[in-house]
This record gives structure tokens, C-alpha cells and sequence, in this order.
């Protein structure tokens, strides 16, 4: 008969019994050892887990504080850091907006200098060739067949390039509007961080009354300003048109080439200062002068060639300082303070060309020697006398 294979007994069948209760020990054992194993390194990731969000968090509380801090003065740094942190989950997601939207204007606004940069090139390269023509119609007279092919060729030069320069400058329109919904995009970002950040002192709002008086003045002369810049971006637009047909007016009312090169260069610094006014690089009061200096010199060009019996009206000392012949001595010397000081080097632009500089600096001298002569009375009556004047 066959010894029962589960009986407590020595032999074959007994030893495996033995090492199978083993092998199932040693597995229960390695099973919980694994267990062991795993749920420490769970905690352990999990810890680590924790620690990298912290950081993550502490970084980006930083970046936003030191972001935001500069347009609430109504609190230190530190009681800034606290309302970022105790927001943090509204505002982060707002300042990664911001931080995208301001990398696209950057990407704008390189792309305007581009443009503006290309601008300047055309309106160089136009006013090269607008010299060009000069110096082939100063060659002498008559214009050779040779000749008026390269003006031709110059001419069409020209027109090309002032198409080139039209399309950029409307390129350079719709990007600037471009931006400037951007930057409203951006400045509304900032304000609705704002917004939470003194939102989050409910029942503090006296304490916080001179941030908002100090967050609406700033709206308010944001809105001043643009109201006074567009107003003055309109008036320059109209003397600009103005000067424009002036110069359309004097190329038609002659004949003589270099007049209408000369016209044509003076077409060419008018574009040249409208845009530079528009890129915020002149002020109005610059660009307005400088307008009105080449009015006067496009006058000066429609007339300084033309054969002409008649004697243009000589321009007296009364006319440079702007006052009547019978002025005191009073109005004489406020007219005076107000025209030297329109013409002082000092209120000229850096970037003024040298024409402007030099029409400038003959224009002070008329004006001290108009001054010295009325303001003395000995001196005003024999010019008077002289010039048959009162």
C-alpha cells in the first residue's frame, strides 16, 4: 500500500511536502520585501513630485511679484508676493498669456523696423536718383538723345520705387494699428492681475483708495494723450497735404527742369519728415517747423529761376520781427525774445538736416540785426527814412 504524500512522515514523499512549503515561504517573503520596495519609492516620488511643484510655484510667484509690483503702489513687495501666492492658480494662468502675447508684439515690432528701414532705403534710393537726373540736365544744352534716354530710364527707376515705398508704407499702417491692439491686449492682461491682486482686500478698500485714484488718473492721461496725439498726427497730415500741393502747383507752373528736380527732392524730404513725425522720432512742434521751413524754400525755388521784369517786395526789418511799423519799443523787444528763441540752436532737432541748420542759423542773424536797428530809435528813424516806411 502507498504511504500518504501529506502524512508527517519521513521519506520521499515527505521531502516534497517539505520543499514545497519552502518554495511558497520564500515567494510570500520576496512578495512582501517588493512590497516594501514599491511603497517607499512611491513615497519617495510622490515627495519629489511635491517638491518640484513647490519650486515650480515659489519661481514663477517670484517672476509674477516682480512683474506686477511696479503698478501697485499701494503695498510693499512682500504684501504683493503673499496676493500672488494666495491667487496663484487665477493669475499664472493670465501671466503666460502675456508672456505669449509679448513675444508675438516683439515679433511685430521687429517686423515694423523692418519696414520702416526699407522705407528709408526707397526714399534714399529716390532721392539718389532724383540728384541723377539733376546732374544729367545740368550736362548742358541741348539735352542729347543719350541723355534723355537715361532720364527716361532714371524716371521709371523712380516710379518704381515710389511704388515700393507705397506699399510699404501701407504695410507700415496696418502693422502699427496691429500693434496697437496688441498693446491694449497686453495692458488689459495686466490690469485683470491687477484687478484680483487689490480685488483679494475686500473690506481694505480705504487703505487701497489711492491705487485705484492713481490706476484711474493714469487711465485718464493715457486717454488725453492719445486724444492730443491724434489731434496733432491730423494737423501735420493737412500741412503735409497743403505743402504737397504747393509743390504740385509750382511743378506746373514752370518749365525749367531744374526747378522741377529741385521740386522733386523737396517731394521727397517732405515724405521723409511726415514719417519720421510718424515714427515718434521728431515732435510735432519739429516736424510743424520743419514743414513750414520747406514751404518757405519751395517758394524761394518757384521764383529763383524764373525770368521776371517785376521786383519781388523786399522783406523789412518790421516783416522779419512780425510787428507793425508804428510798434513801441516794448512789443519790438517781446517780438524779438519770441523769434530768436523759435530759431535757437538749442530748440533744433539732432537729426535736422543740414539745410535746416543752416536756413536756421541765417534766420537768427536777420532777426539781431532787424532787432538792433528798431529797437534803437535814431537808428529805426533813418531806416525808416531810407526805406520810405511810416
Amino acid at each position: 500500500m502507498r504511504k500518504n504524500f501529506w502524512q508527517d512522515e519521513r521519506g520521499e514523499e515527505g521531502d516534497i511536502c517539505i520543499g514545497v512549503i519552502a518554495i511558497v515561504a520564500i515567494l510570500v517573503i520576496i512578495y512582501y520585501i517588493i512590497l516594501f520596495i514599491l511603497t517607499y519609492l512611491i513615497q519617495i516620488l510622490i515627495i519629489v513630485t511635491i517638491a518640484l511643484v513647490v519650486y515650480y510655484v515659489y519661481s514663477k510667484q517670484k517672476e509674477i511679484t516682480k512683474w506686477i509690483q511696479p503698478s501697485i503702489v499701494s503695498q510693499t513687495e512682500s504684501e504683493t508676493s503673499r496676493d500672488v501666492l494666495l491667487n496663484f492658480f487665477y493669475i499664472w494662468p493670465i501671466y503666460n498669456k502675456y508672456n505669449n502675447e509679448y513675444r508675438r508684439y516683439n515679433g511685430l515690432e521687429k517686423g515694423l523696423q523692418n519696414l520702416e528701414n526699407g522705407i528709408k532705403r526707397t526714399l534714399d534710393t529716390i532721392e539718389d536718383y532724383q540728384k541723377k537726373i539733376m546732374i544729367c540736365k545740368n550736362r548742358g544744352e541741348p539735352i542729347s538723345p543719350a541723355t534723355k534716354t537715361e532720364i527716361s530710364i532714371l524716371r521709371d527707376k523712380i516710379s518704381n520705387e515710389t511704388s515700393i515705398k507705397d506699399r510699404l508704407e501701407n504695410q507700415h499702417s496696418n502693422l502699427k494699428n496691429l500693434m496697437q491692439k496688441k498693446r491694449d491686449e497686453l495692458d488689459k492682461l495686466k490690469n485683470d492681475v491687477h484687478g484680483i491682486i487689490i480685488g483679494s482686500k475686500n473690506g481694505y478698500k480705504g487703505k487701497y483708495k489711492e491705487e485705484e485714484d492713481a490706476w484711474e488718473k493714469g487711465k485718464s492721461d493715457a486717454a488725453k494723450a492719445a486724444a492730443r496725439k491724434e489731434k496733432e498726427e491730423k494737423m501735420i497730415e493737412e500741412l503735409v497735404i497743403e505743402t504737397n500741393s504747393l509743390i504740385k502747383s509750382a511743378i506746373s507752373k514752370t518749365t525749367d527742369e531744374i526747378i522741377i528736380g529741385g521740386l522733386k527732392i523737396f517731394e521727397a524730404q517732405l515724405s521723409n519728415i511726415y514719417n519720421t513725425f510718424k515714427s515718434n522720432k521728431i515732435s510735432y512742434i519739429d516736424a510743424r517747423k520743419y514743414i513750414l521751413e520747406l514751404r518757405d524754400d519751395i517758394r524761394k525755388m518757384g521764383t529763383s529761376r524764373e525770368k521776371t521784369t517785376e521786383k519781388s517786395p523786399k522783406e523789412t526789418y518790421y516783416d522779419i520781427l512780425g510787428v507793425d511799423c508804428n510798434a513801441n519799443q516794448d512789443k519790438v523787444k517781446k517780438a524779438y525774445r519770441d523769434k530768436i528763441r523759435e530759431y535757437h540752436p538749442d530748440r533744433q532737432h539732432p537729426d535736422s538736416r543740414e539745410w535746416v541748420k543752416e536756413e536756421s542759423d541765417k534766420r537768427s542773424k536777420k532777426i539781431n540785426e532787424a532787432y538792433e536797428v528798431l529797437f534803437d530809435p535814431e537808428k529805426r528813424k533813418q531806416y525808416n527814412r531810407e526805406n520810405g516806411l511810416c
